[in-house]
């Protein structure tokens, strides 16, 4: 197919890719560049597209289709699955890495995370809060915990159990990094008779 006309002469348009599957768009701190998902051919890329150079290119590859984000030094973190040490479903273990802009110099920056998902960096301290599976907990329970990146060390800040709630589903750190937005749901979504809109919960929990 082709792409679509113009729709607002008054402003310059620009497709960065082809007709494709793509997610996650988010721009770097610097501004410069948009970071996405593209999943073609099977192969699930992270890839950084240029504004200034308007070129694309691909910085990692079998990421974790669910979470990246860029850190607070302009690099891109992404999750990565590790089949070889996780269970048949659980655990799921996966790895954080860092990657340069330009591709090079990618390497983990924790490992053997336990069913890691959505996350959030501090923009000032080599540390992020994500949520995380202990290694005896089913595959769709989640806690929130701190990762200092520096030490690979995890630390619960608070328990599914003590918000009220049994799936937490994302983070959101506010600018100046005292509050975190955590959004959930009480039960499941998907329970029988269960209303989604009856069900989603959101927190501010103070850091």
């Amino acid at each position: 197919g082709s792409l679509p006309p113009r729709r607002l002469s008054q402003l310059t348009e620009r497709a960065i890719t082809a007709l494709g599957q793509y997610a996650l768009p988010q721009w770097s701190p610097d501004g410069r560049y948009i970071a996405f998902i593209s999943d073609t051919n099977r192969l699930r890329n992270l890839t950084v597209y240029d504004t200034e150079t308007t070129m694309s290119w691909p910085v990692a590859s079998e990421v974790d289709q669910g979470h990246y984000s860029w850190t607070p030094e302009n690099r891109l973190s992404y999750l990565k699955f590790r089949p070889e040490l996780s269970g048949t479903p659980c655990p799921a273990i996966s790895d954080l890495h860092t990657v340069d802009v330009n591709g090079q110099n990618d390497h983990v920056a924790v490992s053997n995370l336990y069913g890691p998902d959505s996350y959030v960096w501090f923009k000032d301290r080599h540390e992020l809060v994500a949520l995380l599976q202990t290694s005896s907990a089913r595959c769709d329970y989640h806690d929130i915990y701190s990762i200092d990146v520096s030490t690979g060390r995890t630390q619960q800040l608070i328990s599914r159990q003590e918000l009220g709630i049994k799936y937490p589903v994302a983070l959101a750190l506010s600018p100046n990094e005292s509050l975190l937005a955590i959004y959930g749901f009480r039960e499941s979504a998907f329970a029988s008779g269960a209303s989604e809109d009856s069900e989603m919960v959101l927190f501010i929990f103070s850091l």
